[in-house]
């Protein structure tokens, strides 16, 4: 950065100030093998295949996951088991896949049917792994937690909403729209009254307040 007094003098873009200059430095990588694959399911049905790796040491951590991004990454980069990859954290936190040094002589195969309600999957345009049916239970899960998530309730995690929606079954609406002691009660049955399920309870009653935003996202 320029010093003060000479800001004005140098101006700024709509853009950037033309006073100062970022540096971004070139993140670490390193070189890890592909030992498998699990594939990740969105709210539409959209399946991320996520490649499973070597265990290694990157930037302080161990990373054993990363990204394989869609069908089409895969099968134009020859990704399968024993393939050769330099991985980065993009951002410095999520691990992406940053090269191929190696390809595999392996052919990827794709998953023939959802492993959440058995429906043969399609791969829509050339590039994702999508399962169609509507009814499909993953994507009503993934639908619930996403809406839940958007209540921002503290320290409620996504295995404790995943075991919710998998014992209940209701979905997201059904907690903003039902009266409390009913849900107290519900849950109570089915968890007991545990430190994380009192958590979720108390959580609930408090952020069941919503702009058109939460609503719309229900």
């Amino acid at each position: 950065k320029f010093p003060a007094k000479y800001r004005n003098l140098l101006g700024e873009t709509s853009h950037h100030p033309k006073w100062a200059v970022a540096i971004k430095f070139k993140p670490d990588d390193c070189i890890t093998e592909i030992i498998g694959f699990e594939m990740k399911m969105g709210k539409t049905g959209v399946f991320t295949p996520v490649a499973l790796l070597n265990p290694v040491d990157l930037d302080g951590s161990i990373v054993s996951k990363a990204s394989a991004y869609n069908f089409d990454f895969i099968s134009k980069n020859q990704l399968n088991v024993g393939a050769c990859v330099s991985i980065v954290k993009s951002g410095d936190i999520i691990p992406q896949i940053l090269n191929i040094i190696s390809p595999s002589d392996i052919p990827y195969e794709l998953n023939e049917v959802c492993p959440y309600c058995f429906t043969p999957l399609v791969v829509e345009n050339d590039k994702h792994i999508v399962c169609p049916s509507p009814e499909c239970k993953g994507k009503l899960l993934q639908k619930f937690i996403n809406s839940m998530n958007v209540l921002d309730l503290y320290s409620v995690g996504n295995t404790f909403l995943s075991n919710l929606y998998n014992k209940i079954g209701f979905s997201a609406r059904w907690y903003i729209t039902t009266p409390m002691d009913e849900i107290y009660h519900l849950v109570s049955v089915h968890f007991g009254q545990t430190k994380t399920v009192l958590n979720f309870l108390s959580e609930l009653e408090k952020k069941r307040h919503f702009t058109i935003q939460d609503i719309i996202a229900f």
